[in-house]
């Protein structure tokens, strides 16, 4: 059988397990919340899309014949927006 200090000493570390439980429960909610709220983006992103979805078969011929015309303009752009690196590793492929 167990002693009654020992009982008393696993009921104190049972309590102390559970409020770490509930502590760390919080920090995850919380964490959670805050990810939730910087991805909001995304779905914005995603609205986006779907209401320029039917524009695309019109938008994207546009936008290719710009490119083709202006292709250094449209290439310094990219430059100076993604960084030049990031541009070489995409062509080099």
């Amino acid at each position: 059988m167990v002693s009654k200090k020992e009982l008393a000493r696993l009921q104190a570390q049972k309590e102390l397990l559970v409020a770490q439980c509930d502590l760390h429960r919080s920090i995850f909610n919380v964490e959670c919340a805050r990810l939730r709220g910087s991805f909001d983006w995304l779905e914005r992103g995603s609205d986006m899309m779907h209401r320029a979805k039917p524009w695309l078969p019109f938008i994207a011929p546009v936008a290719g014949f710009i490119v083709v015309r202006r292709w250094k303009q449209v290439l310094r752009l990219a430059g100076r927006t993604m960084g030049w690196k990031a541009i070489w590793r995409l062509f080099r492929l």
